[in-house]
């Protein structure tokens, strides 16, 4: 908001003193004209009082308020907000009166004055009861004729002597050639940036129209990449389908197969056993004793005494459906050198089977097996932070790492550190996991516990077990002498 302010105002001051540096050629002009250009006196109206400005001031945002109007908004304050833009600000401790006085404001003021002083009355459009704002701000009844190149500011002969009467100062009329070709000079840098900001606005809207064109060309690849994607998962999934289907079928034919051998050797037995029977029937009618014994003989060949045939089921099958967390993906797009990335499938071609889940159970298991790829999206960096060295926020061959709701800890090893970071990558504090007696400590892994302000660092280089708080308070230490080789806590 300040940007484009800042920009209107460059606008309207080229503009107005243009219109003020021609002011003796309008002179001679006639009444209308010298109306137009004295009407024409927004630029230095105080935008609080809406008056012509009087002893005008330019707070740090570079907006500009009479000295008085200021003076009703500082109050007793030591911090005013501007009333345009609402940037907050520090008062000086010279109050109002040591903000930095527009001195283009005041001039185009003068300039204004002297125009309104020329005209006949009747023509004068404008309050300009303007004082002389060539006297000093802090002493009124003196002019200011000094410059204070230390503060950069036009002093009077007062504050030479007082204020400033240890910085290096110079007559203002001494000054003039270079601060007029340092004029020269700013007003041609400002003019080329005020070309350079006209050129800005055809950069963005072509800069729009690239990334609304992009936007479509983008949206296209994830619609055909989705399309391609449906129609190859769903020739997959009919596949697989015809295939479970086959294999149900011969399953349960081979079941049916089983089952009709099965009556078909019942219907003999059955048939035999039968005939068996009505034979020792007749035996034992005629009481032949050779009969009786060969008949007897059969029925135990049959099985007569043995426990009656359990009844045979056949197997019932049933589907399991694929979890139904399994995700799929097409892919991501992200941004690489300026270039959109191909949006790639990272969603596998499953192969599905069904099989006797146990010998003992009447039921069938459906699973899958994974042909290639990963159902689930490749791994995406969310943050990158930190390098080597040795100050905050950097490591020396981090080897652990841990991530709480709390933040981030690093394990720094060579730096023998444990460092905490937000979840952002902010750092946040760090703490020492080698004592400062000890020689050749090698902190290579640690721990967190879940409920407590515990934190356990295991040093393979001591071969010991270290106790902190999570805010770096040493405790204890554990295992010396009883850990051989030890790799990880």
């Amino acid at each position: 908001m300040r940007k484009r302010e800042r920009e209107a105002t460059a606008h309207r001051f080229e503009d107005l003193t243009h219109r003020v540096t021609t002011v003796q050629t309008t002179m001679a002009a006639g009444p209308l004209e010298r109306h137009y250009i004295a009407a024409d006196i927004s630029i230095i109206t105080c935008s609080i009082c809406l008056n012509t400005y009087n002893d005008p001031k330019s707070l740090p945002c570079h907006h500009t308020f009479c000295k008085d109007c200021l003076n009703d908004c500082v109050g007793n304050r030591s911090r005013i907000a501007c009333p345009l833009c609402r940037l907050e600000v520090s008062v000086p401790h010279g109050g109002v009166s040591a903000f930095g006085t527009n001195f283009v404001i005041r001039n185009l003021v003068d300039s204004a004055q002297r125009l309104v002083d020329i005209m006949p009355e009747s023509e004068a459009t404008a309050d300009c009861s303007i004082k002389d704002d060539r006297t000093c701000p802090v002493h009124p009844s003196k002019e200011m004729r000094y410059f204070c190149e230390t503060h950069g500011v036009p002093i009077c002969e007062d504050c030479l002597f007082t204020d400033h009467n240890e910085h290096k100062t110079k007559r203002l009329q001494d000054i003039m050639p270079g601060k007029e070709e340092e004029l020269v000079q700013l007003v041609s840098q400002a003019k080329k940036k005020l070309t350079a900001l006209g050129e800005k606005p055809q950069f963005i809207r072509e800069a729009v129209a690239s990334i609304e064109t992009n936007m479509q060309t983008v949206i296209q690849d994830v619609i055909e990449a989705t399309t391609e994607s449906i129609v190859r998962l769903e020739d997959s999934m009919k596949s697989q389908r015809d295939a479970l289907i086959k294999q149900i079928e011969k399953q349960c034919r081979d079941n049916i197969s089983v089952l009709s051998d099965d009556r078909s050797s019942i219907e003999r037995d059955r048939s035999l056993l039968a005939d068996t029977i009505h034979l020792s029937e007749a035996a034992a009618t005629h009481k032949d004793a050779l009969e009786i014994l060969s008949c007897i003989e059969a029925l135990k060949e049959l099985g007569v005494l043995g426990q009656d045939e359990e009844k045979v089921l056949a197997p019932m099958l049933t589907f399991v459906p694929a979890s139904p967390n399994a995700s799929y993906s097409l892919g991501s797009v992200t941004t690489e050198d300026g270039k959109i990335s191909d949006v790639e499938e990272e969603v596998t071609e499953c192969g599905s089977s069904i099989a006797l889940a146990n010998d003992s159970e009447t039921s069938y298991e459906y699973s899958s097996d994974k042909k290639k790829g990963s159902i689930y999206p490749k791994p995406i960096q969310i943050i990158r932070f930190g390098h080597k060295g040795s100050e905050e926020g950097e490591f020396d061959h981090p080897v652990a790492v841990i991530a709480t709701d709390k933040g981030l800890f690093v394990l720094d090893q060579n730096n023998h550190r444990m460092q905490i970071f937000e979840l952002t990558g902010k750092f946040k504090r760090s703490f020492p996991v080698s004592l400062p007696e000890e020689t050749g400590s090698k902190p290579c892994s640690f721990a967190l516990h879940p409920t407590t302000d515990r934190l356990a660092v295991l040093d393979s280089g001591l071969k010991v077990v270290k106790l902190f708080t999570k805010r770096g308070k040493f405790l204890q230490t554990l295992g010396k002498g009883q850990l051989k080789e030890p790799s990880i806590v």
